[in-house]
């Protein structure tokens, strides 16, 4: 649920931002990279606690498995999040 309460309040700033887009939005939040990669690290840490959950409940192949598939999708959320930053702050 921490996750959840995350998102719904980053959400519900960006949208009380009244910013014309969803980048703009972003850089009226997190005027910097820096604090906007700082908001990323903490999300990553929220979504650690729902994979080590994820990880220890699923039943599908062997938990090695399961660390191994979840490694995955950690570097490619990782590489999508970096790559929108840059994006979004490329000046």
């Amino acid at each position: 649920m921490r996750e959840i309460a995350f998102l719904v309040d980053h959400y519900l700033d960006l949208l009380g931002s009244n910013q014309p887009s969803c980048q703009d939005a972003i850089k009226a939040k997190y005027t910097s990279k820096g604090s906007y990669l700082t908001f990323l690290n903490r999300l990553q840490k929220v979504e650690e606690e729902v994979i080590q959950a994820a990880i220890t409940t699923m039943r599908k192949g062997t938990k090695k498995e399961r660390r191994l598939w979840f490694d995955k999708v950690r570097a490619a959320t990782k590489k999508i999040r970096m790559d929108e930053a840059e994006k979004i702050y490329k000046e």
